[in-house]
């Protein structure tokens, strides 16, 4: 994942993509992160965040808070992934 990957037209309806990388795909494989659902982690990692800001800047300033969050949690063994919990024989 990388800041600044964003999709636009160059009419104001840009997208970020990372974002969306971030929300569709890696939360979605994500059982719990610190013990909580990913959709609460996010929510509070940005609910005292300036909404209008994100907009303004394409929701890099979601990225920067989030990545360093993801990875910190990730590197002290916080996160469950989904298929931690499938059983597999060998």
């Amino acid at each position: 994942m990388s800041e600044n990957v964003h999709d636009s037209m160059g009419h104001g309806d840009c997208n970020n993509l990372t974002i969306d990388f971030m929300n569709t795909i890696v939360l979605s494989k994500i059982k719990s992160i610190y013990n909580q659902d990913p959709d609460q982690f996010y929510l509070n990692l940005t609910k005292h965040m300036d909404n209008e800001q994100n907009y303004e800047d394409c929701f890099d300033s979601v990225f920067k808070i989030m990545y360093p969050a993801l990875k910190k949690a990730w590197e002290e063994e916080k996160i469950v992934l989904k298929t931690d919990q499938i059983k597999i024989d060998k």
